[in-house]
């Protein structure tokens, strides 16, 4: 990482590092997301780099390009009153071949631009605060109970072009895993193959438009916008 840390994992749960040449003698909270997606992936679940929330007792994954606003528009429906938190930036898929994929309940907090998260307090949906090292601010919104598993309704798909065909939405999905050069190289790829293609078979995709969000009128509507487009899907 940057030459900061060197780290090897050995299956099913061991981990050794050792500091490099710029380490910096703390560890950045990067750090440990991307070994809670190794360790995970040892175990054939599929750590995708997206947002997800709980709807009426359904999870919805938000997935998109970096900046496509993932955290935000999961900040909105939270802040919306109609959704709880799963997880933020990495949510993970699970589900065995003849299951509906599921959901897992991550990390608590959502890493916010100052601007998203001081609309989620204005909203009574947390307290942002301050972390060392990162420009971003830490939100403890409304959350699902930890370890839950929340069956996947949909996933959401910000700023791509619409795929109809289930390989063209596998395509899609595997390109949204979290760290996918390193998921392709981890054993028991084969497995997790089969989690994103059955959920590219069996749960829908919900195409959106990527949006810039700056103030609170422009955030209660995009989420307003999504939660009808979601009604639909369920109607």
């Amino acid at each position: 990482m940057e030459d900061g840390v060197t780290f090897d994992i050995y299956p099913p749960g061991r981990i050794d590092w050792a500091a490099g040449p710029g380490w910096s003698g703390t560890f950045q909270p990067q750090f440990f997301g991307t070994l809670t997606a190794l360790l995970l992936a040892w175990r054939s679940n599929v750590p995708i780099h997206g947002t997800s929330v709980e709807i009426d007792g359904k999870a919805w994954l938000i997935c998109g390009r970096s900046g496509a606003g993932k955290s935000t528009l999961g900040a909105a429906l939270i802040a919306s009153g109609a959704a709880r938190l799963i997880a933020d930036d990495l949510s993970l898929l699970t589900g065995a071949d003849d299951a509906m994929p599921l959901l897992r309940a991550g990390r608590p907090g959502m890493r916010l631009f100052p601007a998203v998260a001081r609309l989620m307090e204005q909203a009574g949906a947390g307290t942002a605060r301050s972390e060392p090292g990162n420009d971003k601010l830490m939100v403890e919104p409304p959350r699902v109970a930890p370890l839950e598993s929340i069956p996947l309704a949909a996933t959401i798909l910000l700023g791509e072009n619409e795929a109809k065909l289930p390989w063209q939405r596998e395509k899609l999905l595997r390109e949204h895993r979290f760290r996918p050069r390193w998921m392709d190289a981890i054993p028991g790829r084969e497995d997790r193959d089969r989690v994103i293609r059955r959920v590219a078979t069996v749960t829908p995709m919900l195409f959106v438009a990527a949006a810039d969000i700056r103030d609170a009128n422009a955030f209660a509507a995009r989420a307003n916008a999504v939660l009808e487009r979601i009604r639909e899907l369920e109607s």
